[in-house]
């Protein structure tokens, strides 16, 4: 005689992975010490240099990713290295407080542009990119912690805002996510118009990549459209993925 076992539900799945993740923590945890001293999110704040007095947020340990948020600069992700090379973008620029773009602009592997300007722009509507990167956010959570499934995950949200009497009053509630052992990181906006009239938003993720990942050769693979849409008869459309020189 044959017996059938019974069907797995998901509360049963749930069950189990619950078990496991305790297990798991455990574990960690029994020989680690101090986890949240070693892998939490930790903030740091420069003290010499160009950027004296800058807020940052280190997030570490992300399996070979290694990363900085800027918490003066929108909450934007700074300096990037990978396995001990740094990837991201490094500006050679004077001072954040620089009359610039191009002077104060520190580079960073993720740059937000907006929210009432991308590109070129009168000082009037905060100049190149607009006024994000010079908006220091509050931050409303940092802190790292255990999930069901027994991973420690990072968390870093913040509030920023772009208004002024009697015009635009826009927010974003800007929520950071990543993992210990994982090289990803989220990063999700949500952008609130809190004044009395519809406003125009503008946003651009100006993603900065440097060498040595970004040399001669080197080819973008994304899924993106061709600049200039579909069907482009742009005479560079075959080609702007490969980097040259």
């Amino acid at each position: 005689m044959t017996t059938t076992p019974p069907e797995q539900t998901p509360d049963d799945q749930a069950d189990r992975d619950a078990v496991w993740g305790a297990r798991r923590r455990r574990f960690v945890e029994a020989r680690s010490g101090a986890v949240e001293r070693a892998w939490a999110p930790r903030a740091v704040r420069i003290d010499d240099g160009p950027s004296t007095g800058r807020r940052q947020v280190e997030l570490r340990h992300l399996g070979g990713l290694e990363v900085t948020v800027e918490v003066d600069q929108f909450l934007d992700l700074g300096e990037a290295s990978w396995n001990g090379e740094v990837v991201s973008f490094v500006a050679p620029t004077t001072a954040p407080q620089a009359e610039s773009w191009a002077r104060r602009w520190q580079g960073g592997l993720l740059t937000t542009c907006g929210l009432t300007a991308v590109g070129v722009a009168a000082e009037a509507d905060g100049g190149m990119h607009g006024r994000a990167h010079r908006i220091p956010a509050t931050v409303t959570r940092r802190e790292g912690r255990w999930t069901a499934a027994g991973r420690y995950e990072l968390l870093v949200d913040g509030l920023l805002r772009e208004g002024a009497v009697f015009q635009q009053n826009l927010t974003v509630t800007r929520s950071i996510r990543a993992e210990v052992g994982v090289a990803r990181i989220r990063l999700h906006d949500v952008v609130r118009n809190e004044g009395f009239v519809a406003e125009p938003v503008r946003l651009l993720y100006h993603v900065n990549l440097g060498w040595p990942v970004l040399h001669g050769g080197a080819v973008v693979a994304a899924e993106a459209d061709v600049p200039g849409g579909a069907g482009s008869e742009r005479p560079d459309a075959g080609g702007w993925r490969r980097v040259i020189g």
